[in-house]
């Protein structure tokens, strides 16, 4: 894979200064102010997490073993799983006017997308 991976970065002749490998989460700032939400609202993820005190902790649990929603325990983060990799390059044009020409950048990233997808009819 790394071989691929270094074949497409010679051919593209991306400076190196301008290769990002982003992780699979971003701010949902980011994602927000990207404009993506509204474009394709059902493939974005937000992380949700248990943020309780111990003493709420027993009843997350007793949900889970009970099999129910243990989800009503969580709340929403600040964090969202990227759904494109180029979502976190985004704010290093916030205030840039892109030239004519475009840019040139080569991004690698983990990205989610919560997608409807075909079942194996075997």
């Amino acid at each position: 894979m790394r071989g691929i991976e270094s074949y497409v970065s010679r051919a593209g002749q991306v400076p190196e200064d301008r290769r990002f490998f982003f992780a699979p989460i971003m701010p949902q700032s980011t994602l927000v102010t990207s404009g993506y939400v509204p474009l394709i609202p059902r493939s974005n993820g937000i992380v949700s997490s248990f943020a309780g005190t111990d003493r709420e902790l027993p009843a997350l649990l007793a949900s889970l073993d009970a099999g129910e929603d243990w989800t009503t325990h969580t709340s929403v983060t600040d964090v969202a799983l990227c759904s494109a990799a180029c979502h976190n390059l985004y704010p290093n044009f916030a205030h840039q006017t892109i030239p004519a020409t475009g840019l040139l950048y080569e991004v690698q990233g983990v990205c989610f997308r919560h997608e409807p997808s075909v079942r194996s009819r075997t």
